[in-house]
């Protein structure tokens, strides 16, 4: 293992790839795609070195090379190398800081090869160390190469080992029997390429079909199945491909898992295919001999098809408006907040050591738990320690990372934050008012005044964490949209863990999981389909759910293309205002009241009127500013109130009436109210206090002697209902209530941007005995919180 020199830290590695790229951007004007008149007074040498596909797979005398450059930039996936890399090159850029959700891959691979050549251009010697090898499936490095050259700089590529020739060792496949052919394979879909069923194909990139971007929190490949259905159009329904991962720890097997292409449409399977899956099929039909060259060179062999084009190959050597613009988006660069900074770790220097150490790695292979126990391996904490003995590919990712485990005041906070509203609004209010230069401290500022002990550099992860393990951050309500055939079908999410519940259709689906983000059930249960569907964010912060819900005894769908994406409920309701408000006139006391009509043309809905006159127009609240078409309402109801504001009287006349309460532990059944009197199960109460809409008493019956319940219309069924809490002998219990009139409400007029098929079964569902009772408010909730998170926060996260 070699010596840590000095490991750098986020903050200084993303101050040098800014300063980089506003010098990048500032000689843009002086680079040209036209060979230089003269040559350079100072050529720059360019080496470009493979870092193989397993931990630290350098050739004999890289590590001197990479010692004496005069600036290293880095493109490795596995953490213990970029870890061994800092460590004797602290200075080094990471390329993958280059990478973006928002970003199209093309302009990253544009702007990796400025930054190399950068420095080159100055006469300094640079390395370059790409994992693999670094000139396949890599367009950043034979560019920068071609442009190197042509301005009459050195410029050279090591190889190094690739996954084919991982694919080759592993598979005992032999390229030159009966021969190879090999596709990327989304490039093999658009241009129709036809896979040639007599030799070994190799298809490369088969986790992202069609994925033009980038997605740090991993690929969906939504058109896997397409690509699926391609193949099985040569190769028929179950022929036998091999899904292949090479292995990127020493011991530790690749991944080899022999499918028939028909399973591949199993959404779970699906799952195991990810950004470095390559797939191997194997030779279905040998090739007929061609007999007349058989015979002209006295050959006995397999012929293979010929195939023209007029231009098989790409001019990557150029500089046009696509290539320009990586300069233009250098002038604005910042490393994203989403890079994931790779920390030094004990299970990195494990990896490192295990790498050159075959004691170790005899060791590790026969018995793990020895390998990495203290007294063989130390400075290895006991989670390393528990993830590398797995042996497990996902696992020792995971440990050398240093990922995974949410920092408990971390975990804690997320918690709040979905649940308690005055968390919340107090966090956005902050976030909403930060630059992101100064949030740092800012943030760390506002947990401290909450009495919060939280590391806001691991806060990202451990969002992440959250959003893939816990079902809470995705309550709400999701209409499926687009050209799938089943537009208008809606999924309702609430709770969490064992108190977790699912409806689709206004159906309830009895048994699902819901585990590392995918919420799946099975046919049963009174459920006549299965449902597979992802949860994601996309890039506005967005809550979507991709995935396909197919019925039971079919086969599972070519094509995934159910997209459920969220409505959208606001974060204050006009029903919140349900009540009569008085103010002196010029002429008199006027009245203005909201509350409820229903009327043949329009069923049930919110209604305003002045003075008993209905008033026309969209209701509209904002602040104390009620809205109703071109009129404005400044409302009261505190000790500041404006001058000329419209006071609540007090009463709750569009809330008054009886309600059914369900309260555990046998308490409180039935309340009514009216006129100032509460009945709690038919027995007045004692002491009554009324705050708005909140309903205290006291001196009550025994099962239910005192309690609070606040009294409101339901947003969607705009019916009234209460929430509270409620005193008997056992404690203090959570109380719900609907009117006891049938609650069945006729709302024709859809809300929440849903369309009129969604709406219809979200008012049924809200309205049901067994339905999703005061739906709204949990889904307002839930989609406030995830509007912090995934908005508001993650502009501003490490």
């Amino acid at each position: 293992m070699t010596d840590t020199i000095h490991f750098p830290t986020r903050e200084q590695h993303a101050r040098a790839w800014e300063e980089l790229a506003q010098a990048i951007a500032a000689s843009a004007d002086s680079v040209s795609q036209d060979a230089p008149a003269h040559p350079p007074a100072r050529p720059g040498e360019l080496t470009i070195i493979g870092s193989g596909i397993e931990t630290m797979g350098f050739t004999i005398g890289d590590e001197e090379l990479i010692r004496g450059a005069d600036a290293v930039f880095f493109c490795v996936a596995d953490p213990a190398t970029v870890v061994w890399l800092k460590s004797i090159r602290p200075d080094a850029y990471d390329l993958y800081v280059l990478y973006d959700d928002t970003k199209v891959r093309y302009t990253t691979y544009m702007q990796m090869s400025e930054a190399m050549l950068h420095h080159v251009r100055q006469g300094k010697k640079v390395v370059a160390v790409y994992y693999g090898h670094p000139g396949i499936f890599v367009l950043s490095t034979h560019r920068c190469i071609m442009i190197a050259r042509r301005e009459g700089h050195k410029a050279v590529m090591r190889p190094g080992v690739c996954a084919l020739d991982c694919l080759c060792a592993d598979l005992g496949v032999d390229p030159c029997h009966p021969g190879m052919q090999t596709h990327e394979a989304t490039d093999m879909l658009i241009r129709g390429r036809i896979p040639d069923t007599s030799l070994h194909v190799v298809l490369w990139q088969v986790g992202l079909i069609g994925e033009m971007g980038f997605r740090r929190r991993g690929y969906i490949n939504n058109n896997f199945s397409v690509f699926v259905e391609y193949l099985q159009k040569y190769y028929g329904d179950d022929y036998p491909v091999t899904h292949y991962i090479a292995s990127r720890y020493p011991t530790i097997p690749p991944t080899i898992e022999v499918y028939p292409l028909s399973a591949l449409h199993d959404p779970q399977i699906q799952t195991r295919v990810t950004g470095v899956s390559t797939f191997y099929v194997p030779p279905k039909n040998a090739a007929a001999a061609d007999l007349d060259m058989l015979i002209r060179l006295g050959l006995i062999q397999p012929g293979q098809e010929v195939r023209t084009s007029d231009g098989p190959l790409r001019e990557i050597g150029l500089y046009g408006p696509r290539e320009r613009k990586a300069f233009r988006a250098f002038r604005r660069f910042k490393v994203s907040r989403d890079y994931q900074w790779q920390e030094d770790t004990g299970a990195s220097r494990f990896l490192i050591a295990l790498r050159s150490n075959p004691a170790l790695q005899e060791r590790y292979e026969r018995d793990p738990r020895a390998a990495v126990a203290p007294e063989s391996f130390p400075g290895l904490t006991d989670r390393e320690r528990s993830l590398l003995a797995t042996r497990d590919h996902g696992a020792i990712q995971i440990a050398a990372k240093g990922t995974g485990v949410a920092h408990p005041g971390n975990r804690d906070f997320l918690f709040q934050l979905f649940d308690r509203k005055p968390v919340m609004r107090s966090l956005l209010a902050v976030l909403r008012g930060v630059r992101p230069e100064t949030a740092t401290g800012a943030l760390a500022e506002w947990s401290a005044g909450q009495g919060l002990a939280l590391d806001w550099d691991r806060m990202r992860t451990d969002v992440n964490g959250v959003l893939r393990d816990r079902l809470f951050p995705w309550a709400g309500v999701y209409e499926v949209r687009g050209e799938t055939g089943e537009d208008g079908r809606l999924i309702v999410l609430t709770g969490d863990g064992d108190r977790a519940r699912l409806f689709v259709d206004g159906q309830p689906v009895r048994r699902f999981s819901f585990r590392r983000g995918i919420l799946q059930w099975k046919a049963g249960a009174g459920r006549a389909d299965n449902g597979f569907l992802r949860v994601d964010v996309d890039v506005q912060g967005g809550r979507r759910l991709i995935g396909s819900i197919w019925p039971a005894g079919e086969p599972v769908p070519a094509e995934h293309g159910l997209v459920a994406v969220e409505g959208r409920p606001g974060h204050r309701h006009p029903s919140s205002l349900a009540g009569r408000y008085t103010r002196k006139g010029a002429e008199g006391p006027q009245c203005l009241e909201v509350g409820v009509a229903e009327t043949p043309e329009r069923g049930r809905h919110l209604c305003v009127t002045l003075d008993g006159r209905p008033l026309d127009g969209a209701i509209v609240v904002g602040g104390r500013t009620l809205s109703v078409g071109d009129l404005s309402f400044v409302l009261g109801g505190s000790a500041d109130a404006p001058t000329g504001a419209w006071m609540p009287e007090p009463g709750l006349a569009p809330l008054t009436g009886s309600y059914v309460v369900r309260a555990a532990d046998g308490g409180l059944r039935s309340l009514s109210y009216a006129a100032g009197g509460l009945l709690l199960d038919g027995q007045a109460a004692g002491t009554i206090d009324l705050d708005g809409s909140i309903v205290s008493w006291s001196g009550g019956p025994a099962h239910c002697s005192a309690g609070q319940v606040t009294l409101l219309l339901d947003p969607i069924t705009l019916c009234p209902a209460l929430f509270g809490t409620v005193e008997t002998p056992a404690g203090t219990v959570r109380c719900i209530g609907r009117a006891a009139a049938p609650t069945q409400a006729n709302r024709p007029e859809p809300e929440f941007g849903l369309q009129a098929a969604a709406w219809r079964q979200l008012v049924d569902l809200a309205g049901r005995p067994d339905g999703e009772f005061l739906l709204w408010h949990k889904w307002e909730k839930a989609n406030l919180a995830a509007t912090v998170v995934n908005t508001a926060l993650a502009r501003l996260l490490p």
